[in-house]
């Protein structure tokens, strides 16, 4: 999985985007948050080792 960082697009940029574009930042997006869910599930679990 690509670590992309995907920077907040003002409204009216998105408004002018075409379906393609949109879709592509959609499945960006949803990388990223499937990438902070599995660290978060890491650094929860690996918070649980005593020192």
């Amino acid at each position: 999985m690509s670590q992309k960082i995907v920077k907040a697009i003002p409204e009216d940029e998105l408004n002018q985007l075409s379906k393609e574009q949109l879709v592509e930042i959609i499945k960006a997006l949803q990388e990223e948050v499937a990438r902070l869910k599995q660290s978060l599930n890491f650094n929860k679990f690996s918070s649980l080792k005593p020192p």
